[in-house]
C-alpha cells in the first residue's frame, strides 16, 4: 500500500454510533411552496432571477446578467422612496417596471439593461 493513501471501510474511521443518517436531499421541486406548478412548463417570466438560472433559458448568459438576476430579482420586491421598485419578485415584474420607470432601469445599469432586454426577447420568443 502506498504511504500517501489509506484504504479502509468508513466504520473504521468513525466509531460514533450516534450518527444521524439524512438520506437523499429533497429536490427543489419538492421543497417549493408552489410545487403543484409543473416546472417544465412554467414560464421563465414568472420566475425569480435565481430560479431562472436553473433553467435552460440561462445557458450562455453573461456573468454580469447572472449577477443582476440574482441581486435585482431575488423573489421579493423592494421599494425605495416614491414607491419605485428596485428589486422584483419575478422577471415579469422587472420587465413591466423598466418599461415604465427610468429609476427602475437605473438599477440594472446601461450594460445590464441591454443584456436584460436581450434576455427578455429570447425568452418571449420561446414561450409564444
Amino acid at each position: 500500500m502506498n504511504s500517501s493513501f489509506q484504504e479502509d471501510q468508513w466504520p473504521s474511521y468513525n466509531t460514533d454510533k450516534n450518527l444521524k443518517v439524512y438520506g437523499k436531499p429533497p429536490t427543489l421541486k419538492e421543497i417549493r411552496l408552489d410545487a403543484e406548478v409543473n416546472e417544465e412548463f412554467r414560464e421563465a417570466l414568472d420566475m425569480s432571477g435565481p430560479e431562472v438560472l436553473y433553467t435552460r433559458d440561462a445557458i450562455g448568459l453573461s456573468s454580469l446578467l447572472i449577477d443582476k438576476l440574482r441581486m435585482l430579482i431575488p423573489g421579493k420586491t423592494t421599494r425605495i422612496t416614491g414607491g419605485v421598485r428596485i428589486k422584483w419578485k419575478t422577471i415579469r415584474d422587472a420587465e413591466k417596471d423598466i418599461n415604465e420607470n427610468p429609476r427602475s432601469r437605473g438599477a440594472f445599469g446601461p450594460e445590464g439593461l441591454t443584456l436584460f432586454k436581450s434576455f427578455l426577447s429570447s425568452i418571449k420568443i420561446k414561450y409564444k
